[in-house]
């Protein structure tokens, strides 16, 4: 109900703002209208998060609706932080088709696509978007939920990459031939991995 107040309201502004009889929005207000929109995406994300049985209630229609709406307002342009919300908000019930869609986002963004019929490209992903990517894979459970394809070759993981890697543990496996649940082996090896990465920032 709040995003779609907000998309109303934005379109009400945008109404005004293209009028060739009116004074176009300040910078300022643009700035804000990014800061609103990426605050929607942040509930809309948590929303998906705390739904345990991720069933579908329409909130990555809403998000892509705020997605679009940013992308046709000036100056407000979503930023890697807002396609990180984005891929929170993926609300599939199978985890693998949400998976599948969240990768084609990171390709596209990695590409440098353009948005639509925008002249811009998409923005690079950052930390935070791959690390929400490889929290998303992890729902798949087993070994499956532990290795995120697409991701970077110069990706450096941080202690959250690891932590969205190890939950995987907290998942039953999507594949059949796959074995769940909590891996003494594995963890340890992504304990020793994140000591060697402080030692090499140290």
């Amino acid at each position: 109900a709040a995003a779609q107040s907000w998309l109303e309201s934005l379109s009400e502004e945008s109404s005004i703002k293209w009028n060739p009889h009116r004074l176009i929005l300040p910078r300022a207000d643009s700035s804000a209208t990014l800061l609103r929109g990426k605050a929607i995406l942040a509930a809309l994300a948590d929303a998906t998060q705390f739904s345990p049985l991720r069933t579908s209630f329409g909130i990555q229609g809403a998000t892509a609706d705020v997605i679009d709406a940013l992308w046709k307002t000036e100056n407000a342009k979503p930023d890697a932080d807002a396609y990180t919300l984005y891929i929170k908000s993926i609300d599939e019930i199978n985890p693998r088709r949400a998976v599948e869609k969240a990768a084609s986002i990171i390709r596209a963004m990695r590409d440098g696509k353009k948005y639509k019929n925008s002249d811009d490209a998409l923005p690079k992903p950052n930390q935070s978007t791959m690390n929400a990517f490889i929290q998303l894979t992890a729902q798949l459970g087993g070994t499956s939920g532990r290795h995120a394809e697409h991701i970077d070759d110069d990706f450096r993981p941080n202690k959250e990459s690891f932590l969205a890697v190890l939950s995987s543990a907290m998942y039953n496996a999507s594949q059949e031939f796959e074995t769940g649940g909590f891996d003494p082996v594995f963890a340890r090896e992504c304990v020793e991995r994140m000591n060697e990465l402080a030692e090499e920032t140290e």
